[in-house]
């Protein structure tokens, strides 16, 4: 979850992560499991999380379902690209809604143009290489 403001020349990025500690255990069997696995994998036509789709997708989950415990960073940008990590603190955090990348409307996200465009901005002064993900076409036979 995300929302971005506005504060003089800079953007303020706020970016909920989901806060898995109330559902599981420091030192126990979920957590073990989840260092073990390192990532979800993703597959043609299943993944294996990281976590159990009942902590994952439900209780810890930060669709607009619910308020959830989040972590919350809070990263600002300045119109010449130079950046500051503002914050990080635990929050309770409400989503509005799902966002997906092929349907959202970026006219209904204020700021959020602007933002990718400092960030790219300051990639391209300091040279960083950009990766692109390759498209995956899936065919059944």
């Amino acid at each position: 979850a995300f929302h971005l403001e506005v504060d003089g020349q800079w953007i303020v990025l706020h970016y909920a992560l989901a806060d898995l500690t109330p559902f599981v255990s420091i030192g126990g069997a979920i957590e073990q499991e989840a260092w073990n696995r390192g990532v979800t994998i993703y597959g043609f036509a299943k993944k294996i999380p990281l976590y159990p789709l009942e902590i994952s997708q439900k209780a810890a989950s930060l669709l607009p379902d619910g308020p959830r415990p989040a972590m919350m960073v809070e990263v600002a940008i300045d119109g010449d690209g130079n950046i500051q990590l503002r914050d990080v603190y635990r929050a309770v955090c409400q989503s509005r809604a799902k966002l997906a990348y092929p349907t959202v409307d970026l006219q209904r996200l204020p700021h959020v143009e602007e933002f990718a465009r400092r960030v790219s901005a300051k990639e391209n002064k300091q040279h960083v290489p950009r990766m692109e993900f390759p498209q995956q076409e899936i065919l059944h036979d």
